[in-house]
């Protein structure tokens, strides 16, 4: 990567006029002419700062490849959607909303503004939405890793030593499991997402039972 050299203007998926644009729209990373050849086709596409505050430790993809979660030395979960699959999630999150709290004004305002920007000729560039689909608060430092489920539930781990299971159409935290030590490493069982498995700064893996809360085996 150090040899490769690079040409960007902020763009934020704005489509650019000239040489710099492609078929899609986007500003091209040029590489250097005498290789290494394995980053030819990368592209700039969007430029999601501005919403993080301090470094951002681990970020990834949802099973789907729809959603994207970030989260960092902010101690904040953010989720992210791409731009052409907002209105399913929203809808999913909306249908919850209905049957158990209810849509408020804010939310309708909210969609209402969601709708402008989405109407807007300018932002279908974008790969994803403007703005987090949603923001989860709670820990109390440094979230250092992140796991999906199928279902679209979502696990983190911290430095304040605690796992914390969230969904996406949800607005709060549904569980808590306490550890001894920073929790550095998480992933749901990839076959069963009742169970996941967590490291610690102690040396151990343990095993849990979601609907249990508690340590169903450990490692040492």
């Amino acid at each position: 990567l150090g040899r490769l050299a690079t040409d960007i203007s902020t763009t934020d998926g704005v489509q650019v006029s000239g040489n710099a644009a492609n078929a899609n729209g986007f500003k091209r990373i040029q590489a250097h002419k005498s290789g290494p050849y394995d980053f030819e086709n990368i592209q700039f596409g969007q430029d999601l700062s501005g919403h993080h505050q301090g470094p951002i430790w681990c970020m990834k993809f949802s099973l789907c490849g729809r959603l994207l979660a970030t989260a960092g030395q902010d101690c904040i979960l953010r989720i992210w959607v791409l731009r052409d699959k907002y209105s399913f999630f929203n809808d999913m999150r909306r249908r919850y909303q209905a049957e158990h709290e209810g849509v408020t004004e804010d939310q309708l305002v909210h969609d209402e503004a969601t709708e402008q920007y989405l109407a807007d000729p300018e932002s279908r560039g974008h790969i994803f939405m403007d703005r987090p689909f949603v923001t989860y608060t709670g820990h109390t430092s440094d979230l250092l890793d992140v796991s999906w489920s199928k279902n679209f539930f979502i696990l983190t781990s911290s430095m304040d030593k605690t796992v914390r299971l969230w969904h996406i159409s949800r607005k709060e935290c549904l569980c808590v499991f306490q550890h001894i030590d920073f929790v550095t490493a998480l992933a749901f069982h990839p076959r069963n997402d009742q169970y996941f498995i967590s490291g610690s700064l102690d040396g151990k893996i343990r095993l849990w039972n979601i609907p249990d809360k508690k340590v169903q085996d450990l490692f040492i």
